[in-house]
């Protein structure tokens, strides 16, 4: 495939203290190169982090992508209240889009901020930056 695909497993605990999965589902992502994926479960969507310039929102319902966007240098991606978190280090930059890949806001980061994590009970969302500091996002707030 030109790209790289995305497996559905199933995990089971032989009673050894070893695990064996078995593949459920094979999803081929044309151009992606999967190196993160956050899910929304209420909605069946998802943000994938490809290892290339392009990162897709993709419903793993339907298996179609819903969104291809521009940004480079992405690995870990989050979900959280219906949106997504695109962390680029090429960039430096955090990109939040809502689920049809649209735009909602840009937060200037730095070259450590590779990865974001989202709290789901709180809402709030958290990137690493230079120096060991931490940006919190925090919903209806503005950036700490």
């Amino acid at each position: 495939n030109n790209g790289g695909e995305l497996d559905r497993v199933a995990v089971d605990d032989n009673g050894h203290g070893t695990y064996q999965t078995h593949i459920l589902q094979r999803y081929s992502l044309t151009n992606c190169s999967p190196s993160g994926f956050a899910m929304d479960t209420s909605t069946g969507l998802a943000a994938v982090g490809c290892a290339g310039g392009r990162q897709i929102i993709w419903n793993v319902r339907t298996n179609h992508v819903i969104a291809s966007l521009a940004i480079p240098g992405v690995d870990i991606v989050a979900a959280n209240d219906h949106s997504f978190f695109f962390p680029s280090y090429i960039k430096q930059t955090l990109t939040i889009t809502d689920e049809q890949g649209r735009i909602i806001q840009t937060f200037k980061t730095s070259v450590q901020s590779h990865t974001v994590t989202a709290d789901l009970v709180s809402g709030q969302v958290f990137v690493p930056l230079d120096g060991g500091k931490i940006m919190v996002l925090r919903p209806g707030h503005a950036q700490d």
